[in-house]
């Protein structure tokens, strides 16, 4: 994941049950943009959205 869309992250665009994080959006200094890559998603291990979870 670039640092750009983690930036853009928003709570909907994780998904708990399936462990996935879907990349709708990137964000930097001149604001959000779409990402370069277009419908992407991430899945990650358990404890990786355990972390996200107790934010």
């Amino acid at each position: 994941m670039r640092c750009g869309e983690a930036c853009g992250l928003q709570w909907k665009n994780i998904n708990f049950k399936e462990n996935t994080i879907t990349i709708e959006r990137s964000r930097d200094y001149g604001g959000t943009h779409k990402p370069k890559t277009l419908n992407s998603y991430y899945s990650s291990g358990k404890s990786c959205y355990e972390a996200i979870r107790n934010l």
